[in-house]
């Protein structure tokens, strides 16, 4: 009724809840209209909700589930009944009120409505679950049926790769066993030749091959040159037989007419006929069919001569046909026989080929372990000699006495050192470690300790981002310096623009222990925390660039003296040779080996 009188507004809220009159037989209605939006917030549709106008708490209810089960729940606006844009086709009439005793009722058929709407849904739900079970049962089915089948196909495979794979199994391994013995028949024969012994059996058996061929050619030939004169006789017999068919039918020809003439002359009449023709004439046919009878026997004779001939001639082509068999098989004999030497040749050469290649690469692999050798033996004369003078120094070095202030008390001494007994526990710490990792934590740890600093970190090159980031690091548990070792850990610092960069790329030990000139963010913190000097070590081999650079921190001041430069000097020697024999360690070296 309302788009019948046009009631709407384009003013008219999108979301609201409002009473629509009576209409026809149908009641007045409590309506409730609210948008439903995607999950970008875009307005997709709009749903009504309605009841009558005694229930309206019905439609709200149903309304706020539908606005929970779409995620959005806007707020509504209520119009009252009457206003201009919701006024339906014929005045509204007014809606009864609910009396009070009837409120109870009302509420109790409200959440009688909900909760059958609820039980609804939750049956339809059901039936849509048990529809789609029953469909993926139905699917699971199938699939299983299909399973077993691609199964069944995949072990039927299954078994003929295995027959397969056991057959190529068997064909490696006799290749194998072959290469194996040639190998070692070469190298007692020290490579320099072809297989004898296999040379020799080829040859033999090519030879023995050839022998056959030729007396089964000649032998082919005999029995063709048999076959052709037992064909030629044959030929000779169907002749004879031919001409003595022609001649018998002759003889029969001419007694045929011998009777007819006897019978024409007994017709005409017996009494007046010479009983002396009538004898020759009997007689001339006794001797016709006599003759007769002697040429079918011969003719027989004859014909069982060429089945004979025939029978032999047939056994003759036979042989003849098993002799050219036997040819052909002697041919596929030698022709293998060939293959099989042209292989052995083939193979000797490639075995020649791979004992001179071996043994090329046994002398570069031995060359380069000697070089090797020579190398580690230079780096360990060079870390004695530069122990030895540390120690020396050391040694030789006067006792420091500790400074006085102006007052004549006794300053605080100077914990940064190096000794024997740091030597020691540094010696041990690389003994422990397995990896240039572990040693690089083992050994920072021993100089932080042994060392007398409050902190040391290891920094090393990035391969990624080739920056510098802290692989190690140790602090001593009374400085309370956590934050900042994290904070260290976490940190990636330029090569260009900060002084651990330019001690690695030197490669020389620095001291640091003045403000710097420009804004270096870590010297920055490194003051920050207390810290008056620091040492930069570069790790590195005798003749190497630096692998990595040990920062060693600390809150006195710098101590005096160049005992500790020399001594940190050859703890770098120490370090860089381990990682270099790491590093070479790791590269894959060849030696000469079978198979």
């Amino acid at each position: 009724p309302r788009l019948e009188t046009g009631a709407p507004s384009d003013t008219e809220p999108r979301q609201l809840e409002y009473i629509v009159g009576p209409f026809g037989k149908r009641p007045a209605l409590s309506v409730l209209r609210f948008t439903l939006f995607d999950d970008a917030d875009e307005r997709i549709g709009t749903c009504g909700v309605a009841a009558p106008a005694g229930h309206g708490a019905v439609a709200r209810a149903e309304c706020e589930r539908l606005l929970g089960i779409a995620g959005h729940a806007p707020p509504l606006e209520v119009l009252p009944m009457g206003a201009p844009a919701l006024e339906a086709s014929r005045p509204a009439e007014p809606v009864p009120p609910v009396e009070p005793g009837q409120e109870a009722e009302a509420q109790a058929d409200v959440r009688l409505t909900a909760a059958l709407g609820h039980e609804r849904e939750r049956a339809e739900r059901a039936e849509r679950a048990l529809a789609a079970e029953r469909e993926r049962a139905q699917q699971a089915e199938v699939t299983l049926a299909q399973e077993r089948a691609r199964e069944q196909a995949a072990t039927e495979s299954l078994t003929r790769e295995r027959e397969r794979l056991e057959q190529a199994e068997e064909a490696h391994r006799i290749a194998l066993a072959e290469v194996s013995e040639r190998l070692e028949a070469l190298q007692r024969d020290g490579a320099s030749a072809i297989d004898g012994a296999v040379m020799a059996a080829a040859t033999a058996e090519r030879g023995r091959a050839e022998q056959e061929a030729v007396r089964l050619t000649t032998a082919l030939e005999h029995e063709r040159a048999r076959a052709e004169r037992a064909e030629a006789g044959f030929t000779s017999e169907r002749e004879r037989a031919g001409q003595t068919v022609a001649t018998l039918d002759d003889e029969r020809a001419r007694v045929k007419e011998l009777t007819e003439r006897l019978v024409l002359i007994q017709r005409e009449g017996a009494g007046t006929v010479d009983g002396a023709a009538v004898a020759a004439v009997e007689a001339e046919r006794v001797r016709a069919e006599q003759e007769a009878v002697r040429r079918a026997t011969a003719l027989e004779h004859e014909r069982v001569r060429a089945e004979r001939a025939e029978t032999a001639l047939a056994d003759e082509r036979e042989r003849s046909q098993r002799a050219e068999t036997t040819l052909a098989l002697a041919g596929e004999r030698q022709q293998t026989a060939d293959t099989a030497l042209a292989q052995e040749q083939e193979r000797a050469q490639r075995a020649e080929e791979a004992h001179r290649a071996a043994e090329a690469e046994l002398a570069a692999a031995r060359q380069a372990a000697d070089n090797l050798e020579r190398e580690r033996e230079d780096l360990t004369a060079a870390l004695g000699a530069a122990q030895e003078r540390a120690t020396a120094m050391a040694a030789s070095a006067p006792p420091e006495l500790p400074a006085s202030s102006d007052g004549g008390e006794t300053a605080t001494p100077n914990r940064v050192q190096w000794g024997a007994t740091g030597q020691r526990a540094l010696a041990m710490a690389v003994a422990r470690s397995s990896d240039w990792d572990s040693t690089l934590r083992e050994a920072t740890k021993a100089i932080g300790v042994e060392g007398g600093w409050h902190a040391a970190f290891a920094w090393v090159t990035d391969l990624r981002s080739k920056r510098l980031r802290c692989a190690a690091s140790w602090i001593d548990p009374e400085a309370e310096l956590g934050h900042f070792e994290t904070a260290t850990r976490q940190q990636m610092l330029t090569r260009r623009e900060t002084r651990l960069g330019a001690a690695i790329n030197s490669g020389e030990l620095r001291w640091i222990d003045d403000d710097p000139t420009g804004p270096e963010r870590r010297w920055a913190a490194v003051q920050r925390h207390g810290m008056q000097v620091a040492l930069l070590v570069p790790l590195r081999a005798a003749d190497g660039p630096p692998v990595a650079v040990l920062e060693l921190l600390s809150r006195d001041a710098r101590p005096a003296g160049s005992t500790l430069d020399a001594a940190y000097e050859a703890i770098a020697l120490e370090l860089g040779h381990v990682c270099q024999l790491g590093l070479l360690g790791a590269e894959p070296r060849w030696g000469f080996g079978r198979v």
